[in-house]
C-alpha cells in the first residue's frame, strides 16, 4: 500500500497543557512500540497554546484494523486514561471526541536521489559553547554545511535555547557543490565559504 499521510487537530484543556506535554516527554516505550506495529511512521505532535496538531504517516495496508488493534493493545488501553481527560471533547465538531482529521491540500516530496547525502532536516544536540581561546585561531563552535546537489540550496538555522525563545537565522543560498560556515560564537553565516571551490570532493 503506498503511505498515507495523516493531519490531526485538536483542543487540550488549558489546565491540562503541561500535563499532556509530561506525559509525551516521557511516552511509554510499549506504546510507542504498538505505534510501530500498527504501522504509523514518523508520528509527531506539535503544540500551539492549546491547539494540538499530530503528523502521521501509514503505511499499512487496513487502517482500521490496525486502529481497532491499538485499541486492543492493553498498554495502550492504560496509557489513554491519562492522555485523553487532557483534551476539551468534541470541541473541533461533534464527530471528533479528541483528534480531527485535516484535510492535505498540498504535498511537495522530493525523491531520495535529489537529496544528496544527508536529509531536509538535520538536528544537532551538541551546542555548547566553549571559551574563546587565545591562539592564532580562537576556539569556537560552527556548523559547516556542504551542499552536495546539483542546485542551489536554501538553508535555515534555528537554534534552540532552555530558557529563551528560538532563533532562527537564514541564509539566501548554498551553491550547488558549495559550503557554508555558520560561526555559533558570532550567530551569523562565513560567506568566505560559499563556493564550489570550498568543496572538495575528498571533504564530503
Amino acid at each position: 500500500m503506498e503511505k498515507v499521510i495523516f493531519g490531526q487537530v485538536g483542543k487540550l484543556k488549558p489546565d491540562m497543557v503541561e500535563t499532556y506535554r509530561n506525559l509525551h516527554a516521557q511516552a511509554w516505550p510499549e506504546v510507542l512500540q504498538t505505534i510501530a506495529d500498527c504501522n504509523l511512521r514518523n508520528y509527531s505532535i506539535f503544540l500551539r497554546g492549546n491547539t494540538v496538531f499530530a503528523y502521521f504517516e501509514y503505511i499499512g495496508h487496513d487502517y482500521d484494523a490496525d486502529m481497532e488493534k491499538m485499541a486492543r493493545d492493553p498498554v495502550t488501553q492504560k496509557w489513554w486514561p491519562h492522555t485523553h481527560p487532557c483534551f476539551d471533547r468534541f470541541a473541533m465538531g461533534p464527530d471528533s471526541e479528541f483528534y480531527q482529521d485535516m484535510e492535505r491540500i498540498f504535498h511537495c516530496e522530493q525523491g531520495e536521489s535529489n537529496m544528496g547525502y544527508g536529509k531536509k532536516v538535520w538536528i544537532f544536540p551538541d551546542a555548547e559553547l566553549p571559551p574563546v581561546g587565545v591562539n592564532l585561531i580562537p576556539g569556537h563552535e560552527s556548523i559547516i554545511i556542504t551542499n552536495t546537489c546539483d542546485e542551489v540550496a536554501n538553508i535555515k538555522i534555528t537554534l534552540f535555547y532552555p530558557d529563551k525563545e528560538p532563533v532562527s537565522f537564514c541564509t539566501d543560498y548554498i551553491e550547488a557543490q558549495g559550503s557554508m560556515l555558520f560561526d555559533c560564537n558570532k550567530m551569523q553565516w562565513d560567506k568566505d565559504l560559499c563556493a564550489p571551490a570550498a568543496c572538495p570532493d575528498g571533504q564530503r
